[in-house]
């Protein structure tokens, strides 16, 4: 990501505390308690900062939610946050995970994406549920950290610029979860909505009557826990958006990594894996979301970063850079009002400020 914590000005005239680049999992924050809209978005940027970075620590290989050790800056197959259990391999087709080998049920298992056999199979997947792969698939059989099968969100499309002045600028979306999460939805057994219709209405019910959301649960895996839909504190959800790189685009300026995404092949769904044998289909971290449930904000801390070239003209400028659409802080450049309609469907976020609140 090309944005930095310092690039504002409450940020350049802070002190940065001692243990501000770390990897240690931030469960809670004392400077979130107390805090007031008169005193300013400091002391949750610092927090969202630092939770931010700890979950792009690098990871160790090959294992779960486990940081390395190493520097931030260095090379590693996935960062924390990467390792968390996509929306698949913790709601898959099959009734239940695909692994209940150990009190973490199968958390620790590489990725594997099964969806409803039934419908993949109908659609020329397999009867496991496994979509087929659009051509030889990956040679080294690795499977992907990021799997981009979000095709919405909020009911905005996500594959945004696929025509001019952007060509070839998809944009595709993931969601994942961490091992809290992911162990208490699995304890539960609440895979598919029939399993969840009773928890979701009384849980609805308790909000509506109550004005608030039930008690946080507090073990993870007791499975007569169901009353009520309500996570764990330590609770950790990510979204993350990635765009497919163009010519005009430095892979240096993003963060770069190996994603799974779906296309068609005479007529029936596969998949494709970015980067196999050698290929330039290269994809970068446009945005990412974080969301954590603490105890001084028991209804979730929500954070976003966004790349500072979200989108580019096709163009590059007089000195031979791309040239940006957007301001850092989210407004329109000279570029962008020259355009008129950047996004399809046209859309801006107008950053929220202390007077006002974020609108579109």
């Amino acid at each position: 990501m090309a944005m930095r914590p310092w690039q504002t000005d409450w940020a350049r005239e802070a002190q940065v505390p001692s243990d501000f680049l770390s990897y240690s999992p931030l469960q809670d924050s004392n400077e979130l308690r107390d805090v007031r809209i008169e005193q300013g978005i400091e002391p949750a940027a610092w927090y969202a900062w630092r939770r931010f970075i700890a979950l792009n620590w690098p990871a160790a290989s090959g294992r779960k939610e486990t940081p390395n050790g190493a520097h931030l800056d260095d090379p590693a197959e996935a960062r924390i946050w990467e390792t968390f259990r996509s929306r698949v391999e913790a709601y898959p087709g099959i009734g239940r995970p695909f692994s209940y080998r150990d009190a973490q049920y199968g958390y620790d298992e590489l990725p594997r994406y099964v969806y409803d056999p039934d419908r993949v199979g109908r659609f020329g997947g397999t009867t496991a549920g496994e979509v087929r792969p659009c051509g030889n698939g990956n040679p080294d059989n690795r499977i992907p950290w990021n799997n981009l099968d979000e095709p919405s969100h909020q009911d905005v499309r996500s594959a945004l610029s696929l025509t001019a002045p952007f060509p070839g600028q998809q944009v595709l979306t993931e969601s994942k979860i961490n091992r809290t999460a992911y162990v208490y939805v699995a304890a539960r057994g609440w895979y598919g909505e029939a399993s969840l219709r009773e928890a979701k209405r009384r849980t609805g019910e308790y909000v509506r009557t109550r004005l608030e959301s039930p008690p946080a649960a507090k073990v993870l895996d007791d499975s007569n826990d169901t009353q009520y839909v309500s996570f764990p504190v330590g609770t950790i959800e990510v979204k993350a958006a990635w765009r497919r790189l163009g010519p005009r685009d430095d892979p240096e300026q993003y963060y770069v990594n190996r994603v799974r995404y779906y296309d068609k092949k005479d007529g029936y769904p596969c998949y494709v894996d970015s980067g196999a044998r050698g290929s330039s289909d290269q994809w970068g971290l446009l945005a990412l979301h974080i969301k954590q449930k603490t105890v001084s904000a028991p209804y979730f801390v929500w954070a976003t970063f966004e790349h500072v070239n979200s989108l580019v003209l096709d163009e590059l400028g007089p000195e031979g850079r791309p040239v940006p659409v957007e301001t850092p802080e989210g407004e329109l450049t000279t570029a962008g009002r020259d355009i008129g309609a950047p996004y399809s469907p046209n859309i801006q976020a107008i950053p929220a400020t202390q007077e006002r609140p974020q609108s579109f």
